[in-house]
């Protein structure tokens, strides 16, 4: 019987590509079935094709009731994400405590019933080695961050850039964003440059209202680019895959990225500019000039409280008027990753390269090898088919199987009442968005305006990545 593997995908433009690698390893190296899934189909495919595992992400809110209930089926894996918080008292609370630490509708990350905690480095593994119970601390696994595809900073190699080079690619990783909720809100904002925290009256997180201020700095860097820097181009990045629609009010001569990675956007530019975000982090680990734009609104920070300990790896931009002299700035960019300093916390918080064949071997090797292991030494269902474990947990949870079916079609009718109502108001609202963004589409980057465009992207990336790194 071929053994069958579940990946779940949270966030489509941060999880795709590693989740990608990692499937191609079971399927090339292990033999594996691999099925991608999501949180609006995980539960259909589950008892459609039955896995033996599944690789989520975090085990918390909704993705630790799926596991949950999942691990009375199958072994469960997670791969917290967000492991780039250098705080360590940050990280171990969004770990441990998840993004729900202040919502009680939810029970506390489920990390018992899974089988293993894979983490980038040292700093994570001892961070939560010292702040866990013994059981859990029995499941981590240090693998390095598969979200890396490019290691050119263990290889010295950097882009060079001066102020003769002419045609410059700007990126711009775009981080906390705009949405359905806030948009217009934002631009009532954006309309008066008016941002004052005493309005709140103190009752809004004050993380989120520095978000906003982030957001509007790096869309006035774009509008001064384009007013002032006539030969270069900007590639932009928006943290979610469908929020470039949000952003149809920028120049036409801004170029959107919305491939299901990052690989095509550090491949294609020669500085990229961002705000916290670990993305910057990996960009500088491929050899990419990375700069923070929060050295403008570093003031603002500290004021507040709020902290940037992980800004110390970036050179920070303190005002637009920096990008008129890129030597200077790309000279403290290259003092920055010539440090030691910066090679141990790559190795400590990233990956420590490991190589085979005189390759680096890639961090998704090891997270592929581990799930096989897993499979192959797994004794928790041996004794029971998939169809007997299901009665078992009905029996177990005192539900019979009309019952639950009933539940179900009660819930489905109740559902669909709701959504029908909620779809007639969407509809409009959608028709309005479309007028706005009737010029949305030539803003998007050609390589990766379609799926099966995307799709055949991460087949020539994975290609080139098994040619460069040691994977099967």
């Amino acid at each position: 019987m071929k053994k069958t593997a579940f990946i779940y995908i949270d966030q489509t433009n941060r999880d795709t590509l590693h989740s990608y690698i990692i499937g191609n390893i079971l399927i090339e190296k292990f033999g594996f079935k691999v099925v991608y899934c999501n949180a609006s189909d995980i539960i259909i495919k589950f008892f459609y094709f039955k896995p033996h595992i599944i690789l989520m992400g975090n085990a918390d809110i909704y993705h630790g009731d799926y596991i949950r209930l999942l691990s009375h089926f199958c072994d469960i894996v997670s791969m917290p994400t967000e492991q780039g918080i250098i705080n360590e008292t940050a990280l171990i609370e969004r770990i441990l405590d998840g993004h729900n630490k202040h919502n009680k509708d939810y029970a506390p990350p489920a990390y018992e019933n899974t089988k293993r905690i894979y983490l980038w480095g040292e700093y994570q593994f001892n961070a939560l080695k010292k702040n866990t119970s013994s059981s859990i601390y029995k499941k981590l696994f240090i693998t390095g961050c598969p979200r890396l595809t490019n290691f050119n900073i263990f290889e010295r190699k950097i882009k060079k850039i001066d102020n003769s080079k002419t045609n410059i690619v700007l990126g711009i990783a775009l981080e906390y964003e705009l949405n359905d909720m806030n948009i217009l809100d934002f631009m009532n904002r954006l309309k008066k440059n008016f941002f004052l925290w005493d309005e709140y009256g103190g009752s809004v997180d004050k993380f989120v209202w520095l978000n906003h201020r982030v957001t509007l700095s790096m869309i006035k860097l774009i509008d001064f680019i384009l007013d002032n820097k006539k030969d270069f181009k900007i590639i932009v990045r928006t943290r979610m895959s469908d929020s470039m629609k949000n952003y149809h009010f920028i120049n036409n001569r801004v170029s959107f990225d919305v491939s299901s990675n990052t690989h095509s956007l550090f491949d294609k530019s020669d500085i990229l500019i961002v705000g916290t975000s670990s993305i910057g982090v990996e960009s500088m680990i491929a050899g990419v000039p990375t700069f923070s734009i929060m050295g403008i609104e570093e003031e603002e920070y500290l004021k507040m409280g709020i902290n940037i300990q992980n800004l110390n790896n970036y050179s920070k931009i303190k005002s637009f008027d920096d990008l008129n002299n890129l030597k200077v700035l790309c000279d403290d960019y290259l003092n920055k990753v010539n440090n030691k300093n910066f090679y141990e916390h790559i190795s400590k918080c990233y990956y420590s390269p490991k190589y085979k064949n005189n390759k680096i071997i890639h961090p998704a090797y090891f997270i592929a090898m581990d799930i096989n292991k897993i499979v192959k030494n797994s004794k928790s269902y041996s004794n029971f088919n998939f169809d007997e474990r299901y009665v078992l947990l009905l029996k177990k949870c005192n539900v019979s199987r009309f019952s639950l079916i009933r539940k179900l079609m009660i819930f489905s009718l109740k559902s669909s009442l709701v959504y029908i109502l909620f779809l007639i108001p969407y509809y409009f609202y959608k028709k309005i968005r479309t007028i706005m963004s009737f010029n949305i589409k030539n803003k998007i980057n050609n390589l990766n305006d379609s799926k099966n465009v995307n799709k055949k992207s991460l087949d020539e990336i994975y290609k080139i990545l098994k040619s460069k790194y040691y994977l099967v």
